[in-house]
């Protein structure tokens, strides 16, 4: 558990701050730091990842529930004092005689608790973390609009010639695509075709298609993906750029 895990690590280095003057070595703070950060993102990116490629009312849960406790995770990451207490003293004993890689990575860690409020106390920081805490509701909510105007579009061809050039395998899948919507008899020969905006799909057929036409219709539809009726984002994005002018 995440939490855990950084409760420890604080205790360690809050004993090791105050029982030496001396830095807590590269290998004992960072190192560590980074297996934490791996132990809790790699678990989310996946689940991020299944939500985005298999969208589902399961994965949009999931992220739901979670998303509040990793959120408070990383802002307790960021601004525990421990740990940048630790990393300051690590700077300031060794910084300069730190290998490149390492030099940039310690500044980074500093950078980025000095940009996620470790010196806000009081109401300043819960208000901070409050604008954070929104800010991931609404970059969800701009990825749920996105998926469900993906999700939303398609176009089904039934002439040949406006598929020349389309690879069979994508056209294999727009005509199993097809049958799902009702087509029984099409095939990846004959068509018809349910060609959508996903990724196997979108990139052939920019790609390959000698139809301009299908190119840019394919492509227009794609670069404005949730501009319009239910899934508009632009409410939220006007939100989006409202609270990070606030910050």
């Amino acid at each position: 558990d995440g939490a855990v895990r950084l409760a420890q690590m604080e205790a360690r280095l809050a004993a090791s701050l105050k029982e030496s003057d001396k830095a807590v070595a590269y290998d004992d703070l960072v190192l560590p730091l980074e297996d934490m950060y791996d132990h809790v993102s790699a678990p989310w990116e996946l689940v991020n990842h299944l939500k985005s490629v298999r969208d589902s009312p399961e994965y949009r849960s999931a992220v739901e529930a979670l998303q509040p406790k990793v959120i408070a995770f990383w802002q307790n990451v960021s601004q525990s004092k421990p740990i940048y207490e630790a990393l300051e003293r690590l700077d300031k004993a060794e910084g300069a005689s730190l290998p490149e890689a390492r030099q940039r990575i310690l500044q980074k860690e500093l950078l980025d608790r000095k940009l996620g409020g470790v010196g806000l106390k009081g109401e300043d920081a819960a208000e901070f973390n409050q604008a954070q805490r929104h800010l991931s509701d609404l970059s969800t909510s701009f990825s749920n609009h996105l998926l469900d105007a993906r999700n939303g579009w398609n176009m089904t061809v039934t002439d040949p010639a406006v598929v020349k050039g389309v690879p069979a395998r994508t056209l294999a899948g727009a005509a199993a695509a097809a049958k799902k919507a009702g087509h029984a008899d099409a095939s990846a020969e004959k068509g018809p075709w349910v060609l959508t905006l996903d990724g196997p799909t979108l990139g052939p057929v920019i790609t390959y298609a000698e139809d301009r036409a299908l190119r840019e219709k394919l492509l227009r539809a794609s670069a404005t993906l949730a501009s319009s009726g239910k899934s508009d984002n632009m409410a939220t994005v006007s939100q989006i750029l409202e609270q990070r002018q606030l910050q």
